[in-house]
């Protein structure tokens, strides 16, 4: 994302230096859903309409990813990661400190640590949006993060299928995104599966349990909506790769 924001910068500074049309602002950042269109930001930065994307991951591949980010000194420096480390040491077994992710997980029906098979549920809070009600996993929480995909963005990309998800941005937004598969062709890339290399007894122990459920209904229906409008651009010939039409004729429903 990072080198999607350098690109869309670079391209701003062009379009400004051959004064071509006014650029989009691509608007990169970890933060809920909010109504921007209701907004004095809107005039602030002179936008006529707001569009909306996402990407999303998988909730157990999100789990296992976060678990290991936390006590991570490369990408959490300045003792952040040793800090985390430390407090998991004094949580006891449920600290789940020198255990791997897979570990963690099998070991807490024994060890009494329920919270341990609760998936990451930042996906629902972020398309709930800041209100309170999106704190808590209710049902409330998942009609609203379903009214917002359903209602607001235009277009919403699976990490499990990035470069065809850069595509279906690229159809639905080609003036912010019409170079970006081009832009990170040469990008290194990192694989993002489903259950993140996990076993599956570990993954069905997070697939079944209660408090997940909401949680990887509101997934199946991010995974719906992208593939919808992947079918849909696939159909209109929006879509440049013969890959990137193949997959979605190959996806099913259910």
């Amino acid at each position: 994302l990072y080198r999607l924001w350098r690109w869309n910068k670079a391209a701003h500074a062009r379009r400004r230096a051959g004064g071509g049309r006014p650029p989009r602002t691509l608007l990169v950042q970890h933060v809920p859903f909010f109504e921007f269109n209701a907004t004095e930001e809107v005039r602030r930065f002179g936008a006529s309409a707001v569009a909306y994307v996402n990407l999303a991951r998988h909730p157990v591949s999100m789990s296992r990813s976060w678990f290991f980010y936390m006590v991570d000194p490369t990408v959490r420096p300045g003792g952040r990661a040793g800090r985390t480390l430390e407090i998991r040491r004094r949580m006891g077994p449920c600290g789940c400190a020198e255990l791997t992710y897979e570990e963690c997980v099998l070991t807490a029906p024994t060890n009494g640590c329920d919270a341990n098979l609760h998936l990451k549920d930042d996906l629902l809070k972020y398309f709930c949006g800041l209100g309170p009600e999106c704190l808590e996993d209710t049902d409330e929480r998942l009609e609203r993060a379903r009214r917002h995909l359903r209602e607001r963005y235009v277009a919403v990309g699976l990490m499990e299928h990035l470069p065809l998800s850069l595509e279906l941005f690229a159809a639905k937004l080609p003036r912010v995104f019409g170079g970006a598969v081009s832009a990170l062709s040469g990008a290194t890339r990192k694989t993002t599966t489903p259950y993140g290399g996990l076993s599956w007894r570990a993954a069905r122990l997070l697939l079944e349990h209660p408090r997940n459920r909401r949680l990887l209904a509101f997934w199946e229906d991010v995974r719906a909506h992208f593939w919808t409008r992947v079918k849909a651009c696939a159909g209109e010939g929006r879509l440049p790769s013969a890959a990137a039409a193949a997959e979605a004729a190959a996806w099913e429903w259910g």
